[in-house]
């Protein structure tokens, strides 16, 4: 669809392939580093960086005038600090950086035509430890292709068409067999571990610019209201502030230890390009999709069984007896599904699932799907005022099955 004028609230979403997609309108294995370098190079950047402005020794050559003793010595302390710095980012980038990939596909009209080409990323990661080398990346980036019209190339200058391709629509990943297994390999991280303030690293190919870096920070966890184009369900983002534009589809996000603490899949910007607002799918669920597909061939998801209202906002909260929407508003329940079983009615608001407090029905979708198949659950949910306990048991969630 073409861009068009909407409200200041309302952002565009592109999903950042190098090709001919127009942006949709939505709403709202790594080196061994020592904990001294990167305490003291983090912490010491920002006093490094005003000692060399404010002292005004930045360089030599940059200022004249008398220098004295003490001047020199706190340049050159402050230029050191920021070396660390830098080393600490070219040995994450080290670290991960032979194990990312560019990805070309072709989709085909019905007469075997090209009808377009689209340019992503992706990074070679072990889901299981004996488990053959697989690339990671969006499923957007591939679309309908096959095999033989999608191309990976290696940071060592290997071509190949994946052997196998899996797909789960439902987190937009995907990942592609390769006919080779002596490749470079990353480490994922433990995305819970992140924090808002944490410096990244983007690796990928904007623009068809392969082994391109940019770094920034994490700005957000868990944003979970963005709109996305397709059958995405499975929203809990990373958002980031570092450079990511089309063609950074699939590629990692990098911490400082030289893991891989997401996958990067958005952005958020009126002109379809970099404007500061990123998401990454985080490592977490890049691992257990992994896991799921190698292992099973999909992902299992549990399946509870109830819909939601348009909105549960404060007036709605207040009504219902709650100082905040803090919580899942059941709109319905389903027949004979598990929440059915268990006694929730609509109007419920689900408080929390198995000793976690819900946040709001992405959350809920979010943690039920992650809950194995056939385990019990406890539901805290709020009904007339009052906290009651449900107990019931998990099924399968198919297509068929409204969510969560």
């Amino acid at each position: 669809m073409r861009n068009a004028w909407i409200p200041a609230h309302t952002l565009f979403l592109r999903a950042m392939v190098r090709g001919k997609n127009e942006p949709t309108p939505v709403k709202e294995g790594s080196p061994t580093m020592s904990k001294h370098l990167l305490t003291s190079a983090c912490a010491g950047f920002a006093g490094a960086f005003l000692a060399l402005g404010f002292s005004g020794w930045l360089s030599p050559s940059l200022h004249a005038g008398p220098k004295s003793p003490e001047a020199r010595e706190a340049a050159a302390r402050a230029m050191m600090t920021l070396e660390q710095t830098s080393d600490v980012f070219e040995a994450s980038a080290d670290a991960v950086a032979p194990a990312v990939v560019s990805v070309e596909s072709k989709q085909r009209d019905a007469n075997g035509k090209t009808k377009s080409e689209d340019f992503g990323s992706g990074v070679i990661y072990r889901p299981l430890p004996n488990a053959e080398p697989l690339v990671v990346t969006n499923l957007h980036v591939l679309g309908d292709a096959k095999p033989e019209d999608i191309e990976i190339f290696l940071a060592d200058g290997r071509a190949f068409h994946p052997t196998r391709i899996w797909k789960d629509h439902d987190t937009d990943l995907a990942l592609l067999g390769l006919p080779v297994t002596d490749v470079p390999t990353v480490k994922l991280a433990d995305s819970e571990r992140a924090r808002i303030g944490h410096w990244v690293l983007v690796l990928g190919s904007p623009f068809g610019l392969s082994h391109s870096i940019t770094h920034g920070i994490i700005s957000a966890k868990n944003r979970r209201q963005v709109g996305m184009p397709g059958n995405v369900r499975i929203k809990e983002f990373l958002q980031t502030d570092a450079a990511i534009n089309p063609g950074n589809s699939g590629g990692p996000l990098v911490n400082l230890r030289g893991e891989v603490l997401g996958i990067n899949t958005a952005i958020a910007s009126y002109t379809g390009k970099n404007s500061g607002v990123g998401f990454a799918i985080p490592s977490n669920i890049v691992k257990w999709v992994a896991t799921e597909l190698v292992t099973y061939g999909k992902v299992r998801r549990s399946f509870l069984g109830v819909s939601f209202p348009n909105s549960f906002d404060p007036d709605i909260a207040r009504n219902l007896g709650l100082n905040s929407t803090q919580g899942a508003l059941v709109g319905q329940v389903h027949n004979n599904s598990p929440a059915y079983v268990a006694g929730v009615r609509p109007n419920d608001v689900i408080l929390e699932f198995n000793g976690r407090p819900i946040e709001d029905e992405n959350h809920l979708i979010n943690t039920v799907a992650r809950t194995p198949v056939g385990n019990e659950a406890e539901i805290v949910v709020w009904r007339n005022k009052n906290r009651m306990k449900l107990q019931t048991v998990l099924t399968e969630y198919t297509e068929t099955k409204s969510s969560p």
